[in-house]
């Protein structure tokens, strides 16, 4: 039995920011299927998981973004009610 809790290699990132910025990766069934089984081999299911579903969320809240600015202007000139805490 392996245990799926174990430090990750400080050689190799879960995942690079130019991976996570790609919207193909919740996109293709294959690249993201390819990460996966990667991920799972460097850092077991659960830390594969993990990453998978923090990399999931923040490419829906790049598009909720994305909509919320999209929308028209407020007639009362108040401003918009989205502003990322952290650059996205």
């Amino acid at each position: 039995m392996t245990d799926d809790r174990r430090a990750p290699a400080s050689t190799s990132p879960a995942l690079d920011a130019a991976l996570v910025s790609d919207p193909r990766l919740v996109s293709e069934p294959k690249l993201l299927a390819a990460v996966h089984a990667q991920l799972r081999r460097d850092f077991g299911a659960h830390a594969a998981e993990a990453t998978l579903l923090q990399a999931g969320f923040l490419h829906g809240l790049r598009d909720a973004l994305c909509v919320a600015r999209s929308a028209p202007a407020r007639r009362d000139g108040a401003a918009p009610a989205t502003a990322p805490l952290l650059p996205l």
